[in-house]
């Protein structure tokens, strides 16, 4: 410790660095023992009490306008028929019980020449029906085709005919909601030129619909029975149709659909009530709303689904047609005057949920929407179909903070600093510097003075001393002025002692030397002198 104090501490600049890096130590360390004391043994702390989550889903279902199709039956060959009868059934299916079932029903037969002249012949006169019917349909063709070839001699005009069978039932069932009315229409072709006689198309048809909340089926089928005449081919046999019902054509999520070709679209909300507690009760509302918005301008709505109260997880059931949106754009654009080439459509599903917990009462509202566009004749939905939200309910509690290692460590690092604080200082009362000696002095005032010229180095050049001449000078100031003169550096080297300068040209070198004896009796003299005066 002794080397070290008396080495390293005498030096003016290791002592102020000291100082400084003990005081920054002493500052951080009562800094980190204030923050550690500052702070509290115990904190307040949220902690969810209960947990729980939303989850909603859209699905659908878009159902497409009956499409006539190009099905045939078997060729009948006519010369062969002896008696063709011809039936129509129909058959009204709702998924809720209604009352009061009544149609109304009438057959025609259509005949068209394309692009000419058409022709409706009423088969069946319009008949009242309760409930589900099936009812005769006198179908000649001979006397249709006799209509027909009248007709195109009268006008001049010659060619095929089309004959299509076409019913048209007009329904009335009493609901929950109201008084359901609707149509539903059915056609199939007959081809009977030539030797044959075919059916085209679908001979049985299923069709959806939509009233409120509730949903039914339209169910048609022509059925025929075909009795020949004893022949070689086939003998005396009776044929019956294969009146297959035809499912509705339906569009899955997640695709583009024409306008005029959607019958409806039949969609669902589902919703989950996820909690990690027990619910003593538990209930919900549930609204569905149907709108377009033409941004920065206008939005309607309408409701789907009427505000209603549900338990637990549901699925509640909605229906759209596409004229249903058209409609409120028409109305928004003759309103306002505003349209646009596309519209933003939504259906929001707005769920309030009320739940009781041992922790306490569960309150949320959770809304979803389905979203997407409408550029004529084209609507579009968007693929996102689920949505979820979470929730819980918390409480502050008051937890221990880990203080105590904190304020330890803290109050074992503020020893350390006082401890090294104690030791520099003493060190600085202590340890003073040793004094320069007059030639140290006077070497430090001459590089001080002379920097650019003086350079400081180890040994002297040797020469040899036939090749080498030295001679001195009186002072450093001549000797400055000499290696200035020879543009030279005056070399400079420290001895025990004495300090030796010289300028080297040549063989010739130029040299002030400076011993320690001399400085000091010269300085002894000039303090007598001044004593004296």
């Amino acid at each position: 410790m002794n080397r070290f104090t008396g080495n390293a501490f005498r030096s003016p600049t290791v002592m102020m660095v000291s100082l400084i890096v003990v005081f920054l130590l002493l500052l951080g360390s009562g800094i980190g023992v204030w923050k550690a004391f500052a702070t509290p043994a115990v904190r307040e702390e949220q902690v969810a009490l209960v947990s729980y989550e939303h989850r909603g889903e859209f699905d659908y279902l878009v159902y497409l306008k009956p499409a006539a199709t190009q099905v045939t039956s078997p060729a009948y060959f006519r010369k062969i028929i002896d008696t063709m009868d011809v039936s129509f059934s129909y058959v009204f299916t709702p998924d809720e019980p209604v009352t009061q079932v009544t149609e109304e029903v009438e057959i025609s037969v259509v005949l068209a020449s394309p692009g000419n002249w058409q022709k409706e012949l009423i088969l069946v006169p319009r008949t009242s029906k309760t409930g589900n019917f099936t009812i005769p349909v006198p179908l000649n063709l001979s006397e249709i085709q006799a209509v027909a070839a009248t007709i195109a001699q009268e006008i001049g005009v010659y060619g095929s005919t089309d004959v299509t069978l076409k019913a048209s039932v007009h329904v009335v069932a009493d609901t929950g909601s109201g008084r359901l009315e609707d149509d539903f229409v059915q056609t199939i072709g007959v081809e009977a030129e030539g030797a044959t006689l075919q059916w085209v198309g679908n001979l049985g048809v299923v069709q959806k619909g939509f009233y409120e909340q509730l949903r039914y089926e339209h169910r048609g089928r022509f059925d025929y029975t075909i009795k020949l005449k004893p022949n070689t081919l086939f003998g005396p046999v009776t044929l019956k149709s294969d009146s297959h019902l035809q499912p509705p054509a339906t569009l899955a999520p997640g695709e583009s659909y024409d306008t005029t070709k959607i019958e409806f679209m039949d969609g669902t909300f589902s919703y989950q009530f996820d909690c990690d507690q027990p619910l003593t009760q538990d209930w919900a509302t549930v609204e569905v709303t149907g709108g377009v918005r033409n941004p920065g301008y206008w939005a309607r709505t309408f409701t789907l689904v009427p505000e209603r109260q549900e338990r637990g997880d549901f699925t509640t059931t909605f229906a759209v047609d596409a004229a249903a949106f058209t409609n409120l754009i028409n109305t928004a654009v003759q309103q306002t005057g505003s349209s646009a080439s596309s519209y933003n459509l939504f259906i929001t599903a707005n769920v309030h949920m009320f739940g009781e917990t041992d922790y306490g009462t569960i309150d949320e509202r959770f809304s979803q929407s389905l979203t997407g566009t409408l550029a004529a004749p084209t609507i579009t939905w968007d693929s996102a179909l689920d949505r979820s939200q979470s929730g819980s309910i918390r409480e502050t509690v008051t937890v221990l903070n880990s203080v105590w290692p904190a304020r330890v460590g803290a109050i074992f690092g503020l020893l350390l600093a006082v401890l090294l604080a104690y030791y520099v200082v003493w060190n600085y009362a202590h340890v003073k510097p040793v004094a320069l000696t007059g030639v140290e002095a006077e070497a430090r005032r001459a590089r001080k003075k002379h920097k650019n010229v003086i350079v400081d180095v180890e040994d002297l050049p040797q020469f040899l001393a036939s090749f080498s001449r030295v001679a001195s000078v009186g002072s450093l100031e001549e000797l400055v002025n000499i290696a200035d003169a020879l543009l030279k550096p005056v070399i400079h080297k420290a001895e025990p002692g004495k300090h030796i300068y010289r300028v080297i040209d040549g063989v010739t070198e130029y040299e002030y030397v400076v011993r320690d004896q001399e400085v000091r009796e010269e300085g002894e003299a000039l303090g007598k002198d001044r004593a004296s005066k």
